[in-house]
């Protein structure tokens, strides 16, 4: 019973630092170098800018054969068969081009 104190004050000293060992590991999991520039793998300029300009390009590109597709099944709709013809012709260029783009990039 002398010693109760103590070893409750143990445990409880004992507990945390068990339960912030997870923490202190985790801290830096995605970048472990931090911004040290030796380790960054870029050059300093805003790569990002190029990514999102990519991606409204893609979005261009969807939204274009979204509006092939409507387009087509509406001229086949109301028989304009050679209106059709050439919307399938640039519905598959779109198409084309832009799995060749997301395949090259």
């Amino acid at each position: 019973m002398r010693y109760s104190r103590y070893f409750a004050g143990f445990l409880v000293a004992v507990g945390m630092l068990l339960s912030s060992v997870p923490v202190a590991a985790a801290r830096d999991w995605r970048n472990p170098y931090g911004d040290r520039p030796e380790y960054r793998r870029d050059d300093g300029r805003d790569h990002g800018r190029a990514f999102r300009r990519d991606d409204r390009r893609v979005e261009r590109w969807r939204g274009a054969i979204e509006r092939d597709r409507e387009r087509l099944m509406e001229d086949e709709r109301w028989g304009r068969w050679d209106r059709a013809r050439r919307d399938r012709a640039e519905l598959a260029r779109h198409e084309r081009d832009l799995d060749r783009y997301l395949r090259g990039r």
